[in-house]
């Protein structure tokens, strides 16, 4: 509160960057909110909606609230050329559906809603804020009750009947997600102890009651951010936690052991020790077969692809699924290879990689460890098993604030130019 209150005496623009900033996290919060209540009080179909949209509504309301900030900002001029390049795309998708015979709904409801609705306006939002260190901050602050939101849903598979409750959680895992990589990194940043606990506590959680997928992001994350900051951290710390990985890995056999016995007790079965014990960790979950149907797709039409949003329609048409049942990629490579081609894919695919590498030399620590937890919460899993680059807001806020990174260095460099031309003159 301190750190809010500081802010608050100070100028406009440090003020408004903390609007900005509570009205990001506001989305992220909600979100999380939204989906635990529906898993804590089974809320039936009707009542989901009902919810979804209320939530929904909140959530745009504080966004209203941070465009008429972002209009005040040379950042509109962001906000403009978004909306022009997305318009773009849509009505290049819109005329591909209409060539394709393709039912607009998919189009409409699994993309173009998501991109004007969240994904520009959050995005736009982060570009706009100046200072980043209030962004890290309040998100920081946010990910403590997202945990505890979230905890409540764990707590649910000791005490509560239902089989559905039991069973592993994929909301669950990508929610926690966030506020996990935002504890590893502040823990590295203060080395307080506390976050280190909560860490593995969270970690734990995602083993019993969560997908693989973000146990892996969790471990590639925290070798990546100690490795950046190995000057930073006292080297005894470095060989506890080498020791304690390598005996976690010695032991692994009799510590799966000895937790799927006490998960027995509760009748609860955790999907990733499971696959861990039967050696079949690497298995695909039928994702295969939509990668082989996404590939097919693309070379159908290798050159122009099918345009923003289409391809849901088109892969679950390749699948012989109802005109009801959208299947979506599952691998963001794939996704932009069929939206735009294969060569506009793998151009936009190799400027995400690249992008990951320049993180590194960023010099501001709260913008550099922003764009490190948003690409493994959100880019590194799209890629990969999920999909959503251009229509999950997570993805928009990375997006965003490595274009704000981008400008702010062009700007730097326009100013030492402009200086030594003084200077010489």
């Amino acid at each position: 509160m301190y750190f809010i209150n500081k802010i608050e005496n100070k100028n406009p623009n440090l003020k408004n960057d903390l609007r900005l900033s509570i009205y990001i996290v506001i989305y992220f919060v909600l979100i999380a909110l939204n989906g635990s209540l529906k898993h804590i009080f089974k809320i039936n179909e009707s009542q989901s909606s009902f919810l979804s949209i209320m939530i929904g509504a909140v959530i745009l309301f504080f966004i209203l609230l941070g465009i008429r900030i972002v209009l005040k900002r040379n950042s509109k001029i962001i906000l403009f050329s978004s909306l022009f390049i997305f318009t773009l795309l849509y009505v290049i998708s819109f005329i591909f559906a209409d060539i394709y015979s393709f039912p607009l709904k998919p189009l409409i409801n699994k993309s173009l809603i998501p991109t004007f609705l969240w994904y520009i306006p959050l995005g736009v939002l982060v570009f706009s804020i100046n200072n980043k260190e209030i962004l890290y901050k309040i998100l920081l602050k946010s990910s403590y009750f997202i945990s505890a939101i979230v905890f409540i849903v764990f707590i649910q598979i000791f005490v509560g009947n239902s089989e559905e409750i039991k069973n592993y959680n994929m909301f669950f895992s990508y929610t926690l997600l966030l506020p996990t990589l935002i504890h590893i990194t502040e823990f590295v940043r203060t080395k307080k102890k506390y976050l280190l606990f909560l860490s593995l506590f969270e970690i734990l959680e995602i083993l019993i009651y969560g997908a693989r997928g973000p146990l892996l992001w969790i471990i590639i994350f925290s070798f990546f951010v100690i490795f950046i900051n190995k000057n930073k951290i006292k080297k005894t710390f470095l060989v506890a936690i080498t020791v304690f990985a390598i005996f976690i890995f010695i032991n692994t056999d009799s510590f799966l052991l000895y937790l799927t016995k006490q998960l027995d007790y509760y009748d609860i079965n955790s999907r990733t020790i499971t696959l861990l014990t039967s050696n079949d960790i690497t298995l695909l979950s039928s994702r295969d077969l939509i990668w082989n149907s996404s590939i097919s797709l693309i070379l159908e039409k290798p050159i122009l692809g099918y345009g923003l949003g289409n391809e849901f329609y088109a892969i679950s048409n390749d699948m012989n699924m109802g005109r009801d049942e959208i299947v979506s990629p599952h691998n963001g490579i794939l996704q932009l290879a069929l939206n735009f081609g294969i060569l506009s894919g793998v151009i936009l695919s190799v400027l995400i990689i690249i992008s990951f590498f320049i993180i590194r030399k960023i010099n501001n620590v709260f913008h550099r460890n922003l764009l490190l937890i948003f690409f493994f919460a959100f880019i590194l899993p799209s890629i990969t098993v999920g999909d959503g680059l251009l229509t999950k807001p997570g993805a928009a806020v990375y997006f965003y604030l490595f274009l704000n990174y981008i400008f702010q260095k062009n700007k730097y460099q326009n100013e030492i130019k402009l200086q030594k031309k003084i200077i010489h003159n």
